[in-house]
């Protein structure tokens, strides 16, 4: 419901590192399960989860429970539907759901980059995030700047850093980010994954557009007329990306556009929709390209441009020049299109097939 107000302090708590930590863009949605005596139910936990695999991109997951048959269904439904459950771990015996094999467990580390004593470990780790010294933001009174400390942290800056990723890719999966996650960390422990860290502690500080979007731009629509003659095509292109399309271009070199044949896009958008006059026969290569320098090409094939006048040849006939008059005899040719129907005019406004023979009667042009 819209009531969003606190049972326990956590809850505002985790929410400003969530939002000191994504962009605008990112939208955080509550689901309480916990009453003001600090009690929750098994179908209070199933109900928020299931919801939020019908309406998030990633769950924060702030409660330790026991392991119970009924959550491990609906954990497995967010892991099918490609939503990543990340679970807060602790110092405590029960780290469930964490442990569970489909959520992602993050371990907490100190500014020493230690493991906290309040944090967990085993094989189930998978990062680890810092969690000590966090600063409230959502000051309302006074001029004292309150700082937390708590494995709910590190949990909720790895749900941060998967939303973002999300911000740039929406279909990606939960292989996509994990792998993502664990190519840009830094391994504080063993070489490789082990109990205390996990794989280690993200790091995105040399993080660039084309590290998370590997996804080209995807044509939807690409039209021209190769039935009828003209003097020129024009090609309609309606392609889209994930992110935003920067450029287009076309070209006869299959290698590529050169940087002046690209046509930069102003507008900050996913959609291109476009239209470009060819006016030679030939092969052609379409290029787009987005913000991350993924790029995508089809092949045109252009036949039925002419741009080249018929051929004409006359003669003139004097056999009757001293009867005062010469006939002129027009043929024509054309070698691509072909003639028109009615090809010949003497004054372009009558169109004749028959119309090739003209009599003279006095000098001029």
């Amino acid at each position: 419901n819209q009531d969003i107000t606190e049972t326990i302090a956590q809850g505002s708590r985790i929410a400003e590192v969530l939002v000191d930590s994504t962009t605008s863009n990112v939208k955080i949605m509550p689901l309480v399960t916990v009453t003001e005596e600090g009690y929750t139910s098994i179908a209070s936990i199933i109900k928020a989860i299931a919801y939020a695999v019908e309406h998030a991109d990633v769950i924060c997951y702030e409660l330790i429970n026991k392991q119970h048959e009924a959550i491990d269904k609906v954990l497995e439904r967010a892991f099918q539907e490609n939503v990543p459950v990340c679970a807060v771990t602790s110092s405590s015996e029960e780290n469930y759901p964490a442990n569970h094999g489909m959520t992602i467990a993050t371990s907490s580390i100190g500014r020493d980059l230690n493991v906290t004593d309040y944090s967990a470990t085993g094989d189930y780790i998978d990062f680890v995030a810092p969690s000590t010294d966090v600063e409230e933001i959502f000051k309302m009174t006074g001029s004292t700047v309150s700082r937390w400390s708590g494995p709910g942290y590190s949990n909720a800056q790895i749900a941060a850093s998967i939303a973002l990723i999300k911000t740039y890719d929406k279909n990606a999966t939960i292989l996509d980010i994990y792998n993502f996650l664990r190519n840009f960390c830094i391994d504080l422990g063993e070489e490789g994954k082990d109990e205390l860290y996990g794989y280690g502690y993200p790091n995105f500080e040399n993080l660039t557009i084309a590290d998370i979007d590997k996804r080209a731009p995807e044509f939807k629509e690409l039209t021209y007329d190769n039935e009828t003659w003209e003097v020129l095509k024009q090609i309609k292109i309606i392609a889209e990306d994930n992110i935003r399309i920067n450029a287009w271009a076309i070209t006869k070199d299959e290698n590529g556009p050169h940087d002046n044949e690209w046509q930069i896009l102003q507008s900050v958008t996913p959609n291109l929709d476009v239209t470009s006059e060819i006016t030679e026969n030939g092969t052609y290569y379409v290029w787009i390209q987005d913000t991350a320098g993924n790029t995508s090409t089809q092949v045109v094939e252009i036949n039925k441009i002419d741009t080249t006048p018929p051929q004409i040849a006359y003669t003139i006939n004097q056999d009757n020049l001293s009867a005062g008059y010469v006939t002129i005899n027009v043929t024509a040719q054309d070698a691509d299109s072909g003639l028109y129907g009615s090809p010949f005019s003497w004054d372009k406004n009558t169109w004749s097939q028959e119309n090739s023979t003209r009599t003279v009667k006095q000098n001029g042009r």
